[in-house]
Formats: structure tokens, sequence, C-alpha cells
């Protein structure tokens, strides 16, 4: 099994378990910046998770070329913030702030998993 396979599986499962344990224990309301680093951890998780589907090639190469990548988890991102105000009932007070450094943070974590791919694609081969 690649590393990229394995550390997509890792960080799904923390992703996962931090933010049923954020809901659970309501830490994105006690704590403002712990729904940042989730956003990060999450984007460097969907460029983990495409990386894979790519190398099994359940995606074409394609969306392996950083411009494709970064558009689809923006999307992905973009998409989810959309979900989630679907199933918070609407908007809320201070929704453009929170939405905007929820996107923001996302797209730091592609970038930062996008480098974290490049090095270790490299390693595997």
């Amino acid at each position: 099994m690649k590393i990229t396979t394995v550390l997509t599986i890792v960080l799904g499962s923390y992703v996962a378990c931090i933010h049923s344990l954020a809901l659970f224990f309501e830490l994105y309301w006690r704590y403002w910046w712990f729904d940042c680093v989730v956003h990060v951890f999450g984007g460097v998780f969907l460029v983990c998770l495409i990386q894979t589907l790519v190398t099994y090639e359940w995606l074409p190469d394609r969306y392996a070329v950083p411009p494709r990548l970064t558009t689809m988890v923006a999307l992905v991102i973009i998409g989810w913030e959309i979900f989630g105000i679907v199933l918070n009932g609407g908007l809320k007070v201070g929704f453009w702030g929170d939405t905007s450094l929820d996107i923001i943070f996302g797209i730091l974590g592609c970038v930062i998993g996008y480098k974290l791919i490049k090095q270790l694609v490299k390693l595997e081969s």
C-alpha cells in the first residue's frame, strides 16, 4: 500500500473523529479557532483523497494537476459550506465572516496538502 493511501486513511479518520468530538463537546462554539484548524486538516485530506483516487485510476490524471486540483477542492469546500447553511436552517449572524475563514483555511489546507503530496509522490517513485 502506498504511503499516500495510508496518509489518506489516517487523515480521513482523524478529521472524522475530531469533527465528531468537536460537535459532541461543542468545541466549535467554545473556541473560535478550532473550526479553522479542522478546515486546514480537511483541505489536506481532500488533496490526499484526490491523489489516492488518481493513483488507483478512479479519477483521470488530469485531476492531479494543481489548477484542477485546487478548483476541485475549492468547490468541495464551498459545497460543504452550503451544506452547513442548509443543515443549520439558513443564514445565521456572523455567517459571512465565519464562512470566509472556513474557505480561506480550507484552501490553505489544500495548498499544504499539495506540497505534502508532491514530496510523497517523489519518495514513492
